[in-house]
């Protein structure tokens, strides 16, 4: 199995670093923000996909959440998020 990380506006993505490295599990760091996102995701062999959407500023929020829409309904990935409360 190999997962997936989305980096993020803030760093919170490390967490899923250091916890992929403490269970030993095979991951993969993948810049959701870059201009080539789509063909990042594309050319990686991921099971799943961990993230944690930025909640603070609100245009950079929806613009999270519109890839993850799109790598989700439209590709068909799987993705595990973080709720914020």
């Amino acid at each position: 199995m190999k997962l997936g990380i989305f980096t993020s506006f803030n760093k919170y993505y490390n967490y899923y670093i250091n916890a992929c490295k403490e269970l030993n599990i095979n991951y993969e760091v993948i810049d959701i923000i870059a201009s080539n996102w789509m063909e990042l995701i594309q050319q990686s062999d991921c099971d799943g996909y961990l993230c944690r959407p930025p909640s603070l500023y609100q245009p950079k929020k929806t613009m999270y959440d519109e890839r993850l829409y799109i790598i989700n309904k439209m590709i068909s990935i799987k993705i595990f998020t973080k709720p914020i409360f």
